[in-house]
């Protein structure tokens, strides 16, 4: 016959929903001491295998309505700004996102703002930019244009075929 568990089921549901809670979440130590409170006496592993057991983390999910904000906010940063990624995460946790970087980094990857490219994809990718170069050349006056006047133009135009990111 199996030995019976250290902490019943129903304080268990409750160690999940206090280490779970989102305006006030418990720490591993504050559980044990809630268990210990009860005569319950254990350790941090006892307690870090509940919490797996019922899968229970403290990730913080980005509400819905607030996903949209967030996907354009990262999107100036990376690609008019040209920020590092922990420089990002500090800008959108002062502007009141809660995520964390790894949550972030697949974020960022998710909606196609990779840092590296494979060589292949570097060289597709200029082959494009190549393309799109040549036709505005065709069609406008740039060749007097400066670097600063280049970036200026190929950034701010309404063309969004030629809002393409220079600086990197």
């Amino acid at each position: 016959m199996p030995r019976p568990p250290k902490v019943p089921d129903y304080l268990q549901l409750e160690l999940v929903r206090l280490y779970t809670d989102t305006e006030n979440p418990a720490t591993q130590q504050d559980l044990i001491a809630f268990l210990a409170q009860r005569d319950i006496h254990v350790t941090s592993r006892t307690i870090r295998t509940i919490l797996s057991a019922h899968n229970a983390r403290k990730q913080t999910q980005v509400p819905d309505e607030d996903v949209d904000r967030l996907v354009l906010r990262t999107a100036a940063l990376f690609f008019q700004e040209g920020l590092p990624d922990d420089i990002i995460l500090s800008v959108l946790k002062e502007e009141g996102f809660t995520l964390t970087r790894t949550a972030f980094v697949q974020l960022r990857k998710a909606h196609g703002m990779i840092r590296r490219v494979s060589w292949e994809q570097q060289q597709e990718r200029m082959a494009q930019w190549r393309a799109v170069v040549q036709k505005e050349l065709d069609r406008t006056e740039l060749g007097n244009y400066g670097r600063t006047m280049l970036i200026a133009h190929f950034r701010n135009t309404d063309n969004e075929s030629l809002q393409m990111v220079i600086s990197r």
